[in-house]
């Protein structure tokens, strides 16, 4: 729902959809209450993973389903514009029908995102890893030429002997697949869902080791509120969470708004504005800033005083109001066999106007 709430785009500004999301998020026990301190354990999450064989054969169908989606979608983009003016027209002036597509169920993210690509212009492709980036196809990413150059490896004192490569499988043994059974693979992570972090954290925070956090708010992978989430549900220096609600401002070198940092026990918390899932592809820049400033160096901006409860760059509440770091405004699209960005929208004032009035409403305690 955060996501939703961050670029209604993805729903095309339907306060009837953005209801049924609302709904089902409360059904499905989403709709967790943060405190700052959190006074008790969170409440595990209902578990929809599909068995193995079962997830993969759900998982080939949905690409099916999207390929020919896209298909689809590439012969009538014309129709989509006019449709899209339409609903917002009708948004504005009274309810919609919701479509079958959106049949119950908690696999929230799923719903999203086959929603988006059959309703919500210019998306003919999701990546989750940045909202605003609509290219079909997606602009090629992959550094490994660059990391496996010998002045990149001289650069960062990287062993030559060794190639960089972008993910490695299985860390420290762990499969990803649960358990069906007796006999099963013993690979898998055994942690609780919802508290594996409080034992590390603990140790971490008694012995003076720092940990980083961070989110782009563009991210519809690992979105930020399932950040919040765990470190409000992890006891860490003898308290639960945070004890104040990240709000702090923190600027790249050039004095441009990047984000809201956080300090408290040794855990230091960042969510960097205008960025997806890859940070340091998205903003450079305030990526840089961070790192030397908080990973590397002593920035105490963010930091939480544990006597007074005073905030080092003091507290804007209005950049987090509602767990929400409003998203931009324009969605970039284009085609080509590099993904070239050749067009972009922007949300209509009056639609942004429109919306922001029925947000309040619909999300106010």
């Amino acid at each position: 729902l955060s996501i939703i709430e961050t670029y209604p785009e993805l729903i095309n500004f339907d306060p009837d959809v953005f209801r049924y999301f609302q709904t089902q998020t409360h059904i499905c026990g989403y709709d967790l209450n943060l405190t700052y301190p959190q006074h008790a354990p969170l409440p595990a999450l209902r578990d929809e993973s599909l068995p193995p064989v079962q997830a993969r054969r759900h998982h080939d169908e949905n690409l099916l389903s999207i390929k020919t989606l896209e298909n689809a979608r590439r012969h009538r983009l014309g129709k989509i514009s006019s449709h899209v003016q339409g609903r917002q027209a009708e948004n504005a002036t009274g309810p919609s029908t919701l479509p079958p597509i959106l049949g119950g169920g908690c696999s929230l993210s799923g719903q999203l995102i086959t929603y988006t690509l059959h309703f919500a212009f210019p998306w003919s492709a999701f990546i989750t890893y940045d909202i605003p980036n609509a290219l079909n196809p997606e602009v090629p990413s992959d550094p490994t030429v660059f990391m496996n150059d010998n002045r990149t490896r001289a650069a960062l004192h990287a062993p030559i002997s060794k190639d960089w490569a972008q993910n490695s499988a299985y860390t420290f043994g762990a499969g990803f697949l649960r358990s069906a059974g007796p006999g099963a693979s013993a690979l898998e992570d055994p942690s609780k869902p919802m508290s594996f972090f409080s034992e590390l954290a603990s140790n971490a925070s008694t012995h003076g080791v720092g940990i980083v956090l961070y989110s782009g708010n563009n991210d519809a992978l690992a979105a930020h509120r399932g950040t919040e989430v765990i470190i409000q549900n992890t006891m860490f220096g003898g308290i639960q969470g945070f004890t104040r609600k990240p709000s702090t401002p923190f600027t790249d070198d050039t004095g441009n708004f990047a984000g809201i940092v956080h300090q408290e026990r040794n855990i230091t918390y960042a969510l960097f504005a205008g960025a997806g899932h890859l940070v340091p592809m998205s903003v450079p820049e305030a990526a840089f800033a961070f790192v030397r400033e908080f990973v590397l160096g002593s920035n105490a901006t963010g930091y939480v005083d544990p006597a007074t409860g005073a905030v080092v760059g003091g507290e804007n509440p209005e950049l987090l109001a509602g767990d929400v770091l409003p998203g931009g405004t324009v969605i970039y699209y284009g085609s080509g066999e590099k993904g070239t960005t050749s067009l972009s929208t922007v949300v209509p004032s009056p639609t942004l106007a429109t919306w922001e009035a029925f947000i309040q409403t619909a999300t106010a305690t």
